[in-house]
């Protein structure tokens, strides 16, 4: 294990270097991220700012995941690192997991900001329900990590993944009900909306901080989370090559 950890945190150092030499991309996407709680506190003041901040904190994980699958591409297609990587201890999951970790290091100021200004807002109140929200975000992200892999293993044309990274991340960060409460949705229609992966993160996070008029269970939202997860790590495990066959 003490290896695996190694070589995670290698090659997230690895990736990292690039990124934080290019700050106006770390600006430009934490703008990108904040924009839309902007607009809901200003329209709706605080109650729209937490909602808003939710969906930053969901958004940052939802975007870090699928993202990535543009990292996947042009590291096998141009750079040809994966011919390397392959050839090394490295297994997928590890490096996997090295390119989330790069790639959340660009989503920490909005995550930090996100999280004091909830403090602020006396909405994240204690310690533990601090370490909740962050476990809750890390294994609701654990599955578009995987998602963001399975995409860019099996796409060799940068202008699509890029086009279906951005349309995914429109309708999973935006248009699901992650920036904006469930309960503005008719009560008939609300369970459709669990088709979405995204879903079930933020709706848990208002159950945790008792913002939700919505009566799913928190179990029932828990499980949801833990079967994307299972269904996206599966379909890479299934479908998605690590070495050439």
């Amino acid at each position: 294990m003490r290896s695996s950890l190694r070589r995670i945190l290698a090659y997230a150092h690895y990736s990292i270097i690039p990124m934080v030499k290019q700050p106006m991309q770390m600006i430009t996407i934490v703008g990108y991220i904040f924009l839309p709680m902007i607009f809901m506190a200003i329209f709706l003041r605080d109650a729209g700012a937490i909602h808003g901040l939710i969906g930053v904190l969901v958004n940052s994980a939802v975007l870090s995941g699928i993202f990535t699958s543009q990292d996947y591409v042009y590291n096998r297609i141009y750079f040809r690192l994966q011919d390397f990587l392959v050839s090394s201890p490295m297994k997928s999951w590890e490096y996997v997991a090295g390119v989330t970790l790069s790639t959340y290091v660009i989503m920490i100021p909005s995550l930090a900001l996100s999280l004091v200004i909830l403090y602020y807002l006396q909405v994240i109140s204690s310690v533990m329900s601090l370490l909740i929200t962050l476990i809750i975000l890390l294994i609701g992200g654990i599955g578009f990590s995987f998602l963001g892999y399975l995409i860019g293993t099996l796409t060799n044309n940068p202008t699509t993944v890029n086009g279906l990274s951005n349309i995914l991340v429109l309708v999973l960060g935006f248009l699901a009900p992650v920036y904006y409460p469930m309960d503005l949705i008719p009560p008939e229609y609300r369970i459709y909306t669990l088709i979405l992966p995204s879903t079930p993160i933020p709706e848990l996070l208002r159950q945790l901080y008792n913002i939700s008029e919505t009566s799913f269970s928190i179990w029932i939202l828990g499980l949801l989370i833990l079967i994307w997860n299972i269904l996206f790590i599966g379909l890479s495990i299934k479908v998605a090559y690590w070495r050439e066959k």
